[in-house]
Formats: C-alpha cells, sequence, structure tokens
C-alpha cells in the first residue's frame, strides 16, 4: 500500500461498504456542514465520536485513515502559523518582538486544526468504503433533476470521479520519477528558491506529459467500448436503498439534532 490515499478503494464488506453511495455523499457533505456550524467542545466531540464510529465499523484500519492527513499537514501548519499571529483576543502567552500568541490565537487554532483532521478523516473515508463507479453514479442520480434545465450530470460526474481516481497514479508516478530524478544526481535541496523551483522542473514536465498519456489511453478505452456520454444508457447495478441505509439515516439524524442542541443550547 502506497502513502497516497486519496481516491483510493479499500475492498470490503462492511455496513459502509453496503450502503447506498447516495446515503454515504448525503452523510458527508451534512458531516461537513455541521462540523464547521458547530465550533465548541461538545459539538467537535459529537463529530469526533461519530467519526471513531464510522472507522471502527468501515474495517479500513485506523492506520490508513490517519495516513490521508498526511495531505493536508503544510496546509494547516500554515493554517496555525497565521491564526496564531493574527488573533489577538484573550490573556496574551508570548509577546517577543513583532510575535504576540493569545489564549484566544491557540483556542481558535486547536479547534481549526481539529476541524481539518476531521473532515479530511471522513472524506477519505467515503472514498475507502465506496468504488469510483459506485460514486459516479450516485453523484449522477443525486442531481439527476439538473438535467431538466440542460445540466451535463452524467459529464460532470464521470469528469469528477476519474480525477479522483487518477490522484494515485499521478502521485506514484511523481515518486518514481523524483527518484529517477534523485539517482542522476538531481538536487532538490540546495540553492535559493529560484534554484529549487528549476530543479522542479526535470519532474514536472514528465509528469504532465504522463498525465496527458494517461488521458489518451482513457479516452481510445472508452471509444474502443462505444461511450458517447449518458444519454441512453442503461446501469448493471442500480441503486437502491436497504435496511443498512434506514439505519445510517437515524444515527445521521440523531447526529444533526445533537449538533443543533450543541450550537442552541452550549
Amino acid at each position: 500500500m502506497n502513502n497516497i490515499t486519496i481516491g483510493q478503494y479499500i475492498p470490503g464488506n462492511s455496513i459502509l461498504h453496503r450502503a447506498d453511495p447516495r446515503t454515504k455523499l448525503i452523510a458527508t457533505i451534512l458531516y461537513m456542514v455541521m462540523l464547521f456550524v458547530s465550533d465548541g467542545p461538545v459539538g467537535l466531540a459529537c463529530s469526533a465520536a461519530l467519526l471513531i464510529a464510522a472507522v471502527s465499523t468501515s474495517k479500513v484500519g485506523w492506520k490508513l485513515v490517519l495516513r490521508s492527513l498526511k495531505t493536508i499537514l503544510i496546509v494547516v501548519i500554515f493554517t496555525a502559523v497565521i491564526n496564531l499571529l493574527v488573533i489577538k483576543e484573550g490573556t496574551v502567552l508570548v509577546n517577543f518582538w513583532l510575535i504576540t500568541i493569545t489564549t484566544g490565537g491557540v483556542f481558535t487554532t486547536l479547534r481549526l486544526i481539529v476541524r481539518l483532521f476531521l473532515l479530511i478523516m471522513g472524506v477519505s473515508l467515503l472514498t475507502f468504503t465506496t468504488t469510483p463507479i459506485s460514486l459516479t453514479d450516485g453523484i449522477e442520480t443525486m442531481f439527476k433533476p439538473l438535467n431538466k434545465i440542460k445540466v451535463p450530470v452524467h459529464d460532470i460526474a464521470m469528469m469528477m470521479t476519474i480525477a479522483i481516481r487518477f490522484v494515485p497514479p499521478l502521485m506514484e508516478e511523481a515518486g518514481r520519477i523524483t527518484r529517477a530524478q534523485a539517482s542522476r544526481g538531481a538536487d532538490y535541496t540546495s540553492g535559493g528558491l529560484m534554484a529549487r523551483v528549476k530543479g522542479f522542473f526535470p519532474i514536472l514536465l514528465p509528469m504532465i506529459v504522463g498525465a496527458f498519456t494517461r488521458a489518451d489511453q482513457l479516452a481510445d478505452a472508452m471509444e474502443a467500448r462505444c461511450y458517447r456520454g449518458g444519454e441512453g444508457r442503461t446501469k448493471f447495478n442500480k441503486l437502491a436503498f436497504t435496511k443498512v441505509d434506514v439505519y445510517l439515516t437515524v444515527i445521521l439524524c440523531l447526529y444533526t439534532l445533537a449538533m443543533i442542541l450543541a450550537k442552541i443550547f452550549l
């Protein structure tokens, strides 16, 4: 298993694997909304508890879920530093030259970090338990009414799924190119900023060429299978709600209610 977890599907037979992709999509969207609506400790605790239960039920494994956080570590660190330096509320903890850190900045930064981590793990769990084809069918079915106003729902869903699916192979190819260039003496760590930027061109150009090559191969494969878009296409496996989706919907409603109550009364 590589270190790139975005877009990966982990085969399994858990409750989340068997759930309808539409249920999981709605649950993920609602989870994201509620995660940012309620910023108190009780709301974050409810979100964390729901995520822990979902990961345990999915049987994907915490190691893989936690590995998905690597993709946003740089963003989290940058955002945390900005918040610590900009927010000036509360008691001053550090006051050195132009750097002032307050309790309000620390608490806000901690809440933001927890939110981002829970968000990424929740979204990753969706792709871990849903095949790209099921994800495409779920998105297309949910937004099918938009076809009446000439929105190409099928094409949009297909493009989104292909983009997510091609992240792991592109990142693997970037790793192979980096190791190949390093074995030839390429140096990406020394020199000034411009020298480092120029040093990445031997990696970027082969990646671009590889991406276009993959796109051409995919287009040829789809054309060979007589793919002509979503119009008139039928589905081999039709989506249907089951008892599992009913249970997940009840749990989701309870979670939403708990988050609303936490926002109102706490």
